[in-house]
């Protein structure tokens, strides 16, 4: 075996992220050791698989099967590995094996096709005895309708669970009360089926969940890694579940019950040479259990499982895949030598999910089986209190939060299931309610209603207790209470009491994370905090500490993950010692093998300060956590804590628009218009007569509640709901809003001898579109004049701020009179670098780690580069019904895709296809006279339409620069297609290739400026 061709999941989208990309380094990583070459296929530029260190060759390529074929004979590759590429790949890869023969390392094909067709699924464990759901396929809306009718009768239960076949992240999938609700949702589910199949199932609504995840090895070798209990009972996507590990509700023998089941089940599916995951409900009444699933591939528990118990399973899949026995597989990770040990923790980790509701317009979401998390957060403890409350510090959010309700919705808060129940719960437990009577209405376990008790209990007890002192305060953090929290008790502000609490030498130990619970000598370097508990870490050299960048959020995702990453790689080549804090375990930064120290913890100043005090520190680098910093700054300041590269006080005059553009002020560069707000009434006063205007709030992530004002009624809208009720960052930026304008992108490093400017990026969308929204390319065509000046400003400001390291400058262009504002100063790596690194073939973080660390770097490939690159966004607004598709100042997309070629048309188009924006949204257009007369209407609006027939998808899109409307529709020729003849009537030109489109365009264009995004514009279930 001298080749493998490893898939890719391709961009970030809701309910396939950057899981994948970790166990993809670690599979890779695995093949390189076993002298195998790597081959891989991935048009992800933030990821680290994508790395030119990683794999022997990296092909950035639309992950379909032309693409996957063309690699194969080129590479005359016989193998592929598709378990680390999520659902994606694990479909490609069934598609491939009947149009090429081609061997799969892993599961075989029949094990495939056991595990994913539920009718082959269902028949193997009804014939064995293993109790499933009642469930059947169904092709069309008769037959579908008919089981439905057949599942009532059988079961009694009015609910039934309806998914399409072949989906990830649960897409399309719910759980439905009536017919016409039934009939809505498999229209639905026959268009996002894989295979047009859609699966109707009894409901198994209100039992408890779990899952596990397992290994099994050519011989039939099979351990258990890790075991996880959701909060959530069947029915909430598990990506969308609070998680815990180990199972927390089971006995002993009724845990072993579901361990030999499993054991039973993989043996039958065929399944072996891989890692899996099995999802279970057991009906809370009786105990007994039904097998909801079984995955065999690598999943996203799969990165959780591995944090949580220190376990490599994507290493140890990996090897067990070429054929390798597990119990002749080393493992160090744990502290004994042999990988045939099934992990055993003597502590609780909580998984919190991370929501971005917002950016979709959804203040309140209903969580179903359609995942809609954009990340999550882990935690570590002994105590169960502390772990829950560990798990909800996430930005500024520092545990339980007051929701308030009226009292008619009481009962609807905790009944449905929302991203905001966990916090209804605690609110419902504080005014009295009962907890068995909580725990009914939501039919979430007893046992983690009272957990939930226990914290209300212990703050309702000290909040009587005005007196601060050392036995009140060491309880409080004892059960993972917050400085922030904690200091309202006592009517202190945080500051003061974290001063206290260290003067009075309150502050956690750190203890190894121990998956063999003492039963050998722990060597690993992967630590979380722990109160009332002997201090084992030892290490008494200074420590370079990297902040990561938290979970996974809209507008800061994996793309600062991959900056700590290389930080990391930096350090380690120069014999630095390093670690890391971060609490994302979906993330390479948190694999213990990437730093010489892994501290699991939230990513806050609290967590910072008790590690400092733990270590011997010799400096922080918060250049690479995204804005993170910003709130981390002012704490860092008050206790004096080492920042390497730029200081602080240079930060904080960026990060203040007064300050910042004063400091500018004697440069060659205008500013917008614009004022500084910095309380309420001002805000009126100030703006009421000058539209449009666009609003910053300080300190936000992914452009958070900016917004493009145009009249006075949005004005007073967007007070009432912001201003008055002060739930913004002050100060506000108010600028003029510049329509139009092309928006300019500059990354640069900087050491104290020199500066360093990257491709300048041209963003395709005008000015007040989000640049993280935006398709943007290099090389730019703003002319060379625009350019040479635009880098000589942004040398004089990197000078002017002393920046150290990284920096990101955004300028606006008036495309009439040339003339350059600039927008705005980020003194540290922006969302851009993974992609510029990835198109330059320069390791930019590396180069600004030099700057910090030896005040030089040096670069050998300064080329201007001839072919065109653009960076292209990807959107999941399929996952939220009724999302916003407008796009403005607020971030809204989820991943990105990089694409070339040496004309910048040619990659642009490529973007389209690869970016698979056709597949992605395949929502139907219903054909109907509404939509005729809707096109007519945008016609006299100028508004261009064109017809693209003989394509295998149905949908449209619509090209912002153009005002181009786009329809397509699949074609059936059996039927006449009375649409076409529709729109030939009404003169909508018609064409059979995209291209022409486009080009046809170009035409009536003469500068090239066509290149926007398209956006999808329409969609109707």
């Amino acid at each position: 075996m001298k080749k493998v061709l490893v898939i890719g999941s391709g961009a970030i989208v809701i309910g396939q992220a950057c899981e994948f990309d970790y166990s993809g380094v670690q599979v890779c990583k695995a093949f390189r050791r076993e002298n195998i070459k790597t081959i891989l296929i991935n048009n992800n530029p933030a990821t680290v698989m994508t790395d030119k260190n990683i794999c022997y060759k990296t092909y950035i390529e639309p992950i379909n099967i032309s693409s996957v074929i063309n690699i194969i004979n080129k590479e005359n590759i016989k193998y592929i590995y598709p378990c680390s590429g999520g659902q994606t790949a694990l479909n490609l890869a069934v598609k491939l094996i009947k149009k090429k023969k081609i061997n799969i390392l892993g599961p075989s094909l029949d094990a495939i096709k056991k595990s994913e067709s539920r009718k082959k699924f269902r028949r193997i464990m009804k014939k064995n005895k293993i109790k499933t759901s009642i469930s059947y396929i169904a092709i069309n809306l008769e037959s579908a309708l008919k089981i439905r009718k057949k599942i009532i009768n059988k079961t009694n239960k009015k609910e039934i669970s309806i998914r399409p076949s072949y989906t990830l992240g649960g897409l399309g999938g719910s759980i439905v009360k009536n017919k016409k609700q039934f009939i809505e949702n498999y229209n639905k589910c026959l268009l996002l089926s894989g295979n047009n199949e859609v699966i109707i199932e009894e409901s198994l609504y209100g039992y408890k969940e779990l899952e596990l995840e397992i290994l099994k090895d050519i011989s039939g070798n099979f351990i258990v890694v890790c075991s996880i209990e959701n909060f959530d009972p069947v029915g909430v996507h598990t990506g969308d579940s609070i998680c815990f590990s180990p199972i927390q509700t089971l006995t002993d023998k009724e845990f072993q019950e579901i361990r030999n089941c499993s054991k039973k089940v993989i043996k039958l599916l065929n399944i072996k040479k891989t890692g899996a995951n099995i999802q279970y409900a057991i009906n809370p009444n009786n105990g007994s259990f039904y097998l909801i699933e079984v995955n065999p591939r690598l999943s996203r528990s799969s990165a959780l499982a591995s944090k949580a118990t220190g376990y490599p399973i994507a290493t140890i899949s990996a090897n067990i895949s070429l054929g390798k026995k597990i119990f002749k597989i080393k493992n160090k990770n744990i502290g004994i030598d042999f990988a045939f040990f099934e992990p055993t923790i003597d502590y609780v980790v909580s998984k919190f999910p991370v929501f971005s509701h917002e950016k979709f317009s959804c203040n309140n979401i209903v969580l179903n089986s359609q995942m809609k998390a954009v990340g999550e957060s882990m935690s570590i403890s002994k105590i169960m209190e502390r772990s829950i409350q560990l798990g909800l510090c996430n930005d500024n959010s520092y545990g339980f939060e007051n929701e308030s309700f009226e009292k008619m919705n009481i009962l609807k808060k905790i009944y449905y299931p929302n991203h905001k129940r966990v916090h209804n719960i605690y609110e419902f437990i504080k005014q009295g309610y009962c907890i068995k009577k909580i725990s009914k209405i939501s039919k979430i376990d007893i046992f983690f209603i009272k957990k939930i008790y226990n914290i209300v209990k212990l703050e309702n007890e000290f909040k009587k207790k005005k007196h601060i002192n050392k036995k009140n305060i060491k309880k409080l953090k004892k059960y993972g209470f917050s400085d922030e929290k904690v200091s309202k008790f006592f009517n202190l502000n945080c500051k003061e009491l974290t001063h206290f609490r260290l003067k009075k030498n309150i502050a956690p130990s750190l203890l190894r994370v121990d998956g063999c619970s003492n039963e050998y000598n722990k060597i690993n370097n992967y630590f979380y905090t722990e109160y009332g508990c002997k201090n084992e870490f030892k290490f008494k050299k200074k420590i370079t500490v990297v902040i990561g960048s938290g979970p996974n959020r809209i507008g800061q995702g994996i793309e600062f993950d991959y900056c700590c990453v290389h930080s990391l790689n930096f350090l380690k080549k120069n014999n630095i010692f390093s670690a890391v804090i971060n609490n994302n375990p979906e993330t390479v930064s948190t694999d213990s093998n990437i730093s010489d120290f892994l501290f699991f913890s939230p990513v806050n100043f609290e967590s910072i300060i008790d590690i400092k005090n733990k270590i011997n520190l010799k400096g922080l680098i918060v250049q690479f956590c995204g804005q993170l910093s910003s709130y981390l700054i002012k704490y860092l300041i008050i206790f004096n804590i080492n920042v390497l590269g730029t200081k602080l006080k240079n930060i904080l005059d960026a990060e203040d628009r007064k300050l910042f553009f004063t400091k500018i002020k004697g440069l060659d560069i205008i500013k917008p218009e614009n004022n500084i707000v910095k309380k309420s009434l001002d805000f009126v006063k100030l703006f009421n007569n000058k539209f449009p205007i666009l609003v910053r709030p300080s300190f936000v992530l992914g452009g958070k509640d900016m917004i493009i004002i145009n009249n006075k009624n949005h004005l007073n809208n967007y007070y009432k709901k912001f201003i008055a009720t002060r739930s913004i960052n002050y100060p506000l930026t108010v600028d003029s809003y510049l329509k139009e304008n092309i928006e300019i992108d500059v990354d640069g490093i900087r050491s104290k001898k020199k500066t360093y400017i990257f491709p300048l990026l041209q963003q395709i969308e005008k000015t007040g579109i989000h640049s993280g929204d935006s398709s943007s390319f290099f090389p730019n065509l703003i002319g060379k004049k625009n350019e040479k000046k635009i880098i000589e400003i942004s040398k004089e400001i990197s000078k002017l701020f002393n920046i150290i390291g990284s920096f990101n400058i955004q300028y606006s262009i008036d495309p009439i009179n040339k003339k350059i504002y600039i927008i705005e100063l980020n003194p540290r790596v922006s969302r851009s670098v993974p992609f510029l690194s990835k198109a330059t073939n320069i390791d930019i973080t590396y180069l600004s780690m030099k700057s910090i660390f030896f005040n030089k770097f040096k670069l050998f490939n300064k080329k201007k580069s001839s072919i065109f690159f653009i960076k292209d966004p990807i959107f999941s607004f399929e996952k939220y019904k009724n999302s916003s598709l407008i796009l403005g100042p607020e971030m809204k997309s989820t991943g990105e895709i990089i694409c070339y070629s040496k004309k910048i048309k040619y990659a642009f188009y490529k973007s389209i296809i690869k970016k698979k924006k056709f597949f992605l949204f395949k929502k139907v257009l219903l054909v109907g006279s509404k939509d005729i007369y809707l096109f007519l209407k945008l016609r006299k609006k100028n508004i261009n339409i064109f017809y693209l027939k003989n394509i295998k998808f149905k949908g449209f899109f619509y090209n912002n620069f153009y005002k181009t409307i786009i329809v397509f529709e699949k074609r059936n020729k059996k039927k006449k297609n009375k649409y076409l003849e529709t729109l030939k009537y009404y003169d909508i030109p018609i064409f059979n290739d995209i291209n022409k489109i486009y080009f046809s365009l170009i035409n009536k264009k003469k500068k090239i400026n066509f290149y926007n995004s398209i956006n999808l514009l329409h969609e109707r279930n």
